[in-house]
C-alpha cells in the first residue's frame, strides 16, 4: 500500500506539474535577444496598420553568445494558438514580417520544432506565447489640389466709370468662390 502511494503521489506531481506550467518548454526562445520583455506573454513591439513590420525570434543555446550565431538550420515556425496580426507571417528562419492590416492587441502562441536530422541538437518541441499591438495607421489627407488662376489680365478702368470684367477662370479644380489673396481693391 505505501508503494501505491509513493507511486500515486510522483504521479500527481508530475501530472500537476504539467496542468501549472503551460508552455514550460519555452526555454528554447531566447526572450532578452528578441526585443519581447516579460513572460508569458513576451509583448513585442508595437507594429501600425500599413507599415511593415520586422521582428526576429531567437532561440536559446548552450553555446556562449559569440559562437551561437544567428540562424537554426534545423528549428521551424509556427503560430500554434491564439490570433496572429492580419498581414504578419512567421518564417521558417522565425523572422516576423510583413504589412499589417488590421489594427488590434494579438495575443498568440508560436511553437519551435526542430527536424531530426543526424546535424540537428536533439531538442523537444517548444511553444512560448508571445502579443503584438498593431496601431492604427495614419492615413495622410489627400494632398489638395493646386488651382491656378488662367485668366491673363483684366482690363482697364476708368475713373466714375462702371467697372466690368470677364468672369475668372482657373484650373486644377471646381472653384466655387473667389477671394482677393493679398492687397486691396481700387476705391
Amino acid at each position: 500500500m505505501r508503494r501505491l502511494t509513493l507511486i500515486l503521489t510522483v504521479a500527481l506531481v508530475c501530472i500537476a506539474g504539467v496542468i501549472l506550467i503551460p508552455g514550460a518548454g519555452a526555454g528554447n526562445f531566447d526572450e532578452g535577444r528578441m526585443g519581447c520583455p516579460g513572460e508569458n506573454p513576451g509583448t513585442c513591439p508595437t507594429g501600425a496598420v500599413g507599415k511593415p513590420y520586422s521582428l526576429t525570434i531567437y532561440l536559446s543555446t548552450d553555446k556562449p553568445a559569440e559562437e551561437r550565431g544567428e540562424d537554426f538550420p534545423c528549428a521551424t515556425f509556427r503560430v500554434s494558438s491564439g490570433a496572429f496580426p492580419p498581414g504578419l507571417s512567421i518564417s521558417d528562419e522565425g523572422i516576423i514580417g510583413g504589412t499589417p492590416t488590421q489594427a488590434g492587441t494579438y495575443d498568440f502562441f508560436l511553437t519551435v520544432q526542430y527536424d531530426r536530422e543526424s546535424s540537428c541538437p536533439a531538442k523537444s518541441p517548444s511553444d512560448d506565447r508571445f502579443v503584438i499591438s498593431i496601431n492604427p495607421g495614419s492615413l495622410a489627407a489627400p494632398a489638395a489640389p493646386t488651382v491656378a488662376v488662367t485668366t491673363a489680365s483684366l482690363p482697364d478702368g476708368n475713373i466714375n466709370q462702371a467697372y466690368t470684367s470677364p468672369g475668372l477662370t482657373a484650373s486644377g479644380a471646381t472653384v466655387t468662390s473667389w477671394a482677393l489673396a493679398g492687397g486691396t481693391l481700387p476705391a
